[in-house]
């Protein structure tokens, strides 16, 4: 480049002219370490040398090539729980760059920066997390002009091993539960193992459920029972390691089934127990509840709520044909001197959170003191008994008759309120107001009629205590029919003996 423009200006006449001349230009990069020189020749003075003085040209400028990320491309798999080590370089610029920043959105990353020769390279690693799928890492870099803006990005693609959720629906009305065992992973590829059930830490059965694409694993149970209730477990694999170190990842849940409390001994449903005037007797049962015992009463047939105590004791209970360990409530009632005060039947009512069950004890007095009879009464005795027993003859026979008349097939029980005031519901669509199942060795007993099925309700929004005069039923059955069997015989002979007493 030589340019002629300058300006001449006089400053002493003795020292001659002082001439100068500017040069003003914009370098680029590459002109970095050119030499400007400035040549002066005095075209007045003939064969005159030139004077000539020069510069080098020292600049500043920023790189221009764009960050370089090096150790990862933008889409490639990488698994969860792995190290990724990435570095990010930037080469040239006067002087170097000063810093580089690599970032990955969301990473827990450590870094270093070297410098070789004209590069600043900046090394980066993190364990990978499934968070960061999807995440960018990001490079870019500060330099003295503030004049590189360049920047570089690479956007990470993660496979991870399932996370495994097991929820339940439970359905009231269909008396059904759906264990739903559900998986997110990458790739989106699940392999379903069937479904564990456990009892206490001891494995029962194993059960198929059906598949829900792309991710759920269904099993129904209808109707559930006690005997459903436990841990549940399912296992889900898409052939990715997890952080675990295993490929097959679990859920598990702990179900309760809404079911009222129940007798571990079915046959103590409805008993009879025969006990001598002036003896201590102890009226018991023994009481399976996955939920906390929530109520728990003996009342007798005059209901009147008795003192009642609650204990818990070990037992072996049989589900599904295995047996196994658990811890059940035994509630008693002490009675200190049985007297005829006392026969009758009791009623053992016991709720938890999700209703209320009954059980029914028949107290039968037996070796009674005979009292003495003045002989002048033996024929009014004597009629009078004639006439009791005839009474009673006639009312076993209607309730046979009755029972007969409106027994269902395959049913065995059927119930009436205390005060015999109601009947019975048909089971043709009318609500049962009792009805049992026998599961295993534990007999459940749920109660849908009006009156329990508001105690329950109450008890379950209010946290109140069901009313136990609300609904109170006895069964009127086989065993029922052999108590009043067993009572008239026992006042035959209690007529007899009377008889022999007198003569």
């Amino acid at each position: 480049m030589t340019t002629n423009v300058g300006s001449i200006e006089t400053v002493d006449v003795d020292q001659g002219f002082a001439f100068s001349q500017s040069l003003q230009i914009t370098p680029a990069w590459y002109q970095d370490g050119d030499v400007i020189k400035c040549e002066v020749t005095n075209t007045e003075i003939p064969n005159s040398n030139p004077v000539i003085t020069s510069i080098n040209l020292d600049l500043l400028f920023a790189p221009i090539s764009v960050p370089e990320i090096n150790g990862y491309t933008s889409g490639t798999p990488v698994r969860e729980g792995d190290f990724l080590n990435i570095s990010c370089q930037v080469t040239g610029g006067k002087p170097l760059v000063s810093n580089i920043k690599l970032v990955c959105d969301g990473a827990d990353s450590t870094s270093i920066q070297i410098k070789e020769q004209d590069t600043v390279i900046s090394y980066t690693w993190f364990r990978v997390l499934r968070i960061l799928h999807d995440k960018v890492c990001g490079c870019s870099a500060v330099h003295v002009t503030n004049k590189y803006k360049l920047a570089s990005v690479v956007t990470l693609f993660v496979n991870y091993a399932p996370s495994v959720t097991l929820r339940t629906e439970f359905r009231r009305q269909t008396r059904s539960v759906r264990l739903i065992c559900e998986a997110r992973g990458r790739p989106a590829v699940f392999h379903f193992s069937r479904f564990t059930h456990s009892w206490r830490g001891r494995r029962i059965r194993e059960l198929t459920g059906e598949l829900e694409p792309p991710h759920k694993y269904v099993l129904t149970i209808q109707p559930y029972r006690y005997s459903d209730s436990g841990s549940y477990q399912c296992a889900v694999s898409n052939d990715i390691i997890g952080l675990n170190t295993v490929t097959q990842q679990l859920g598990s849940i702990s179900v309760n089934m809404e079911v009222q409390p129940a007798l571990v001994d079915a046959t103590k449903q409805n008993e009879m127990i025969q006990a001598n005037i002036g003896d201590r007797v102890i009226l018991n049962k023994t009481i399976f509840s996955w939920a906390d015992i929530t109520y728990y009463r003996w009342i007798n047939q005059g209901r009147k709520i008795m003192k009642s105590r609650i204990s818990t004791t070990d037992v072996i209970l049989n589900i599904y044909t295995t047996k196994v360990m658990d811890v059940a409530y035994i509630v008693s009632l002490v009675i200190e001197r049985i007297g005829e005060i006392h026969t009758g039947l009791y009623v053992l009512r016991v709720c938890n959170k999700f209703g209320c069950a009954q059980f029914y004890t028949h107290l039968e007095a037996a070796g009674d003191l005979l009292p003495a009879v003045n002989e002048h009464l033996i024929p009014i005795v004597a009629g009078v008994a004639g006439a009791l027993i005839l009474l009673m003859v006639v009312v076993v026979a209607f309730v046979v008759y009755n029972l007969r008349k409106t027994r269902i097939a395959k049913e065995e029980d059927t119930y009436m309120h205390l005060n015999n005031t109601e009947r019975p519901a048909n089971s043709d669509g009318g609500e049962c107001e009792h009805s049992y199942e026998t599961i295993n060795n534990i007999t459940v007993q749920e109660n849908r009629g009006e009156g329990d099925g508001q105690a329950v309700e109450d008890m379950n929004s209010h946290n109140q205590s069901p009313n136990p005069y609300q609904n109170i039923q006895i069964p009127v059955s086989v065993l029922q029919i052999r108590i009043m069997t067993a009572n008239l015989a026992t006042f035959i002979n209690r007529c007899r003996q009377h008889v022999k007493y007198i003569h």
